[in-house]
């Protein structure tokens, strides 16, 4: 079932749709880079104007992508503090086949995966 289309994106005109893969993307690197901020210039935000909404949307996203993946490997460790899943093989999905699917119906060839 596909939901409705972005239609207020400032830098692209008409609807549009983004892969749920980078969505997930650029939240991961948006907790990273804000958390990077907080630590460095002990605050975060563009240009200085905080988004807490953003924040908590690329938390609630990732949390949401975790679980519908349900990523079922079974990890092993010697102990449970030491399992990082170093090593486990994943089954996962052909990236070049996914990256080449979404250039080919790509809009423009902006490759911002923060955005504004």
């Amino acid at each position: 079932m596909l939901g409705e289309p972005i239609d207020d994106d400032p830098l692209r005109p008409g609807p549009i749709f983004e892969a749920s893969w980078t969505h997930a993307l650029h939240c991961l690197y948006y907790s990273v880079d804000t958390y990077h901020q907080l630590v460095v210039n002990n605050k975060f935000g563009f240009d200085g104007d905080r988004n807490d909404y953003h924040a908590a949307h690329c938390f609630e996203y990732l949390r949401t992508q975790i679980l519908c993946m349900a990523d079922m490997t079974l990890e092993g460790s010697k102990s449970m503090l030491g399992a990082t899943g170093d090593g486990q093989a994943h089954m996962c999905r052909n990236r070049d086949e996914a990256i080449s699917w979404i250039e080919a119906r790509r809009l423009d060839d902006i490759q911002s995966i923060v955005g504004p």
